[in-house]
């Protein structure tokens, strides 16, 4: 059965999506008597109000009595307390000023929770009904320049709405086909592994039409309020951009080859950073002022829909920060701080990703955790300084320009990452392939006794002291309110992406990646095949020592120094990104490090730059305690 073929439901799907209401209702009980009273108004207005959330609760409680009792209400009687709630939400809003009142998020749940239980037709003839009270309540107060402002929030609604019954489509087709499997006696029985998988295909549709509800709002905002030319170029890029994503992740769904997990958790990521820096920056309406943050809810109601509770949590987590930040910015200050942090926390992020590419592809091939990595990233910070020693650049010469830059940084980066790939060879050739066979902690303690060699062989050559790390790229910065993003962040970023692009096609699209693979699932059956596992377990030393020393001319670059110390820290850190991301799991690595660099960022500024490192590695125990697989799993050999 297709995922759109029916538009009737069942007295099952009735059931699940009357839980759903009676709990969506109380919570906006409570919700009603923390406004009602927070704030109170005038005797007469507020005994009113007090009455119809008493009077709700009291419908609510039978309703919710009938579900204990597993006799739903008929279906008559749903659509009746739906309607009332609607009427509860426009009297709250009206009394409340109409389009002022900042009761209208109401509806957003009102229309969630009925767009989830009830076929298409009935979901829009009610998300039509809201945004016609809504619009009428708010006519007096809206005027030619509020006026984009009412119907980005309408657009925010529809999207909702959509959100929802596309997700009622999916899980009430889910139902009957597994109700006709029981029927049936299918002896192939639907395991969680493969409902998972439905989840993250057909769900993408949802996300998919949540982006486009985004991108339509956003629309609306930046054509009809932008006033001068310049503006509007400069602000409708987000919109163009976000276009682009979703053109590309609409077009792979269509061709039944949609994005995986990481990849669609980085473009959910893109859409609520798009809509917070809205927020945070739009010229003239900031914080809750703001006409964008409303189209934060259709994108965390997508994302809740498609991905288990622990990453809907955290995203709706950073989301919350988001909206704190909106509200309690008013300064300036603290708005572009944030911002700036962000930033920074970006481009630390793409150094630790870089290194933690590393850990994790010698642990999805051969399964070791090679602590000899801290010390190439070290190695690669003094063979890129000897490099632009010997080109005539040192601590205190001139930043570069033009096609010298552009070459100074070719070769610095081609120099480096050769000779860390290299000697991450080396490393396992003469100390890791001997003991291939080896069981227990012996390789890995091997790898801790390399690294202690390295470090003190740099030492003894450099000297304890700290070198200074030539500045070849010009003090260029682009400005974000009063934030900053300097030339110098913005290649870095650029650099570290295009090699993790690079490293992506080259393991799921080429022969090499494709034998990688094969020799992670099971070596011996690979070597069988053809494979030469050997050469493979070479090339992946190699590869993951040359992002090592990417990422450590990204430290000397960004930081300014270098010296033998530097790699204890800053491999913890990237040690917690891949465990965080899930070890073994190469887009779980690049989203761990981002997410190490900006806590790293944010938590210097919020707090205190010495509880930066507690907090990092309290996530590193927590996760190795209550998740040691991380956040995106453990893609770990399946030995035959």
């Amino acid at each position: 059965m297709g995922l759109f073929a029916r538009s009737s439901h069942t007295p099952e799907d009735l059931a699940h999506g009357q839980i759903v209401i009676v709990t969506f209702r109380w919570i906006m009980v409570a919700a009603g008597f923390v406004f009602a009273l927070w704030n109170p108004e005038p005797v007469a207005e507020l005994r009113v109000q007090i009455l119809v959330i008493l009077a709700l609760a009291v419908a609510n409680f039978y309703l919710h009595a009938q579900v204990l009792r597993r006799r739903p209400a008929l279906e008559l009687v749903i659509y009746a307390a739906s309607g009332a709630d609607l009427a509860v939400i426009t009297i709250l809003v009206a009394s409340g000023g109409g389009f002022d009142s900042a009761l209208y998020i109401f509806y957003y749940p009102a229309v969630l929770v009925f767009s989830v239980a009830f076929p298409t037709a009935i979901t829009l003839t009610y998300t039509a009904a809201a945004t016609a009270v809504y619009a009428t309540v708010s006519s007096p107060a809206v005027t030619e320049s509020t006026l984009p402002i009412l119907a980005v929030r309408i657009v925010a609604l529809a999207g909702v709405a959509v959100c929802g019954n596309i997700y009622w489509r999916i899980e009430s087709d889910r139902r009957q086909a597994a109700a006709e499997e029981r029927l049936g006696g299918d002896p192939e029985a639907r395991t969680a592994a493969h409902e998972a998988a439905e989840d993250l295909f057909f769900g993408q549709v949802v996300i998919i039409a949540a982006r486009w509800s985004l991108i339509l709002g956003g629309a609306i905002v930046v054509l009809w309020m932008t006033t001068e030319t310049a503006e509007l170029v400069t602000q409708i890029l987000p919109v163009v951009a976000l276009m682009g994503v979703n053109f590309f992740l609409h077009g792979r769904y269509l061709l039944e080859r949609p994005a995986n997990r990481a990849l669609s958790v980085a473009a959910a990521l893109v859409d609520l950073v798009v809509v917070t820096a809205a927020v945070l920056v739009w010229p003239g309406s900031l914080g809750l002022g703001s006409p964008f943050f409303v189209l934060t809810y259709p994108v965390l109601v997508a994302f809740a829909f498609v991905f288990p509770p622990r990453l809907s949590v955290a995203y709706t987590a950073l989301a919350l920060v988001g909206y704190v930040g909106a509200c309690l910015g008013t300064d300036m200050t603290f708005l572009d701080v944030l911002i700036q942090q962000v930033v920074n926390g970006v481009a630390l992020g793409m150094m630790y990703a870089l290194l933690a590419l590393g850990f994790t592809m010698v642990y999805g091939i051969i399964e070791l955790i090679n602590f000899a990595h801290f010390s190439v990233f070290v190695s690669g910070t003094f063979i890129g300084l000897l490099v632009l020693n010997l080109m005539g650049l040192s601590g205190d010469s001139k930043p570069l320009v033009g096609f010298q830059l552009v070459w100074t940084l070719v070769l610095v980066f081609g120099v480096t990452m050769l000779l860390t790939g290299l000697l991450g060879i080396l490393i396992e050739r003469i100390c890791l392939r001997p003991m291939r066979g080896v069981s227990g902690t012996a390789p890995m303690i091997t790898t801790i006794g390399v690294a202690f060699i390295l470090v003190n062989v740099i030492l003894l050559t450099w000297g304890p002291q700290t070198k200074p790390f030539p500045a070849v790229v010009p003090d260029r910065r682009w400005t974000i309110g009063q934030a900053e993003v300097s030339l110098n962040q913005l290649l870095l970023c650029a650099t570290g992406l295009l090699l993790m692009l690079g490293l992506n096609y080259l393991v799921r699209r080429t022969a090499i990646g494709k034998a990688m693979r094969a020799t992670a699932q099971d070596a011996d059956a690979a070597q069988m095949m053809g494979v030469d596992v050997d050469r493979i377990i070479m090339l992946t030393f190699f590869l993951g020592s040359a992002l090592a020393g990417a990422g450590s001319l990204f430290f000397g670059f960004y930081y300014g120094f270098t010296g033998f110390y530097i790699g204890y820290t800053t491999g913890l850190r990237a040690f917690t990104s891949a465990v965080l991301g899930g070890i073994g799991n190469i887009p779980g690595a690049v989203l761990g490090g981002l997410i190490i660099g900006l806590i790293q960022s944010l938590g210097g500024q919020l707090l205190e730059v010495r509880w930066t490192d507690v907090i990092i590695f309290s996530i590193l125990i927590v996760v190795m305690v209550f998740r040691p697989s991380g956040l995106f799993g453990t893609q770990t050999p399946q030995k035959a």
